[in-house]
């Protein structure tokens, strides 16, 4: 999808009716998710100057925008969800038959990264599971109280404290779960991979 193109929902549903009507991962231009990202940007805009009227012709059209982005939330969910279960089953796929010969041309970069990740932990745990019952170990049981714990060290460790070097608008993270907004000198908790592109766009900086 090119610069000029100007994204639309039908542009969006249509991204979403291709995937769920193939059995294999479709391909996406890079810039795909940065132009959804504008068109969301953009009807915030456009619902944030329509919520300062006060007439029945903005009300209607307010309501008209707040659909529009309801909507355009759930296509991006079932969108991701579908990809999502094609990616697993890719990784799957590989660590079952350690083949280096599966097809990941159409995985976006940060898909990619889920993918190696996925089949790295799954060959990890098969390798661990099987070296077991060679080595004719017993299984472990974890304690709930030593699960909890693990769970908690995991979240806080995928958690980056940042700060705003800039007014940074709402904005949607890999879960389609809002963000902001943020002014310069705001400080918050974000996801690592999250932040970490935010540090890159200058937008933020960590804090120690």
């Amino acid at each position: 999808m090119g610069e000029s193109v100007v994204l639309t929902f039908e542009n969006v549903y249509e991204v979403l009716r291709r995937e769920k009507g193939r059995e294999d991962l479709q391909k996406l231009d890079e810039t795909f998710f940065t132009h959804v990202s504008s068109y969301i940007s953009e009807k915030r805009a456009s619902l944030a100057v329509v919520s300062k009227k006060n007439d029945i012709f903005s009300h209607k059209e307010k309501e008209n925008i707040n659909l529009q982005l309801v909507n355009i939330k759930k296509v991006l969910k079932d969108l991701y969800d579908q990809r999502e279960q094609k990616i697993i089953s890719l990784a799957l796929n590989k660590s079952k038959t350690n083949s280096s010969l599966i097809d990941t041309a159409q995985l976006l970069p940060k898909e990619k990264q889920m993918f190696e990740k996925l089949s790295k932990q799954l060959n990890e745990y098969r390798d661990e599971f099987f070296n077991l019952f060679e080595e004719n170990q017993e299984y472990p049981v974890i304690p709930e109280e030593q699960k909890t714990e693990a769970i908690n060290e995991n979240t806080a460790k995928d958690n980056v404290k940042v700060e705003f070097l800039t007014r940074v608008d709402t904005f949607i993270g890999r879960e389609l779960e809002e963000y902001g907004p943020f002014d310069e000198g705001d400080t918050t908790e974000l996801p690592k991979e999250l932040a970490e592109i935010l540090v890159n766009e200058k937008k933020v900086t960590k804090i120690a």
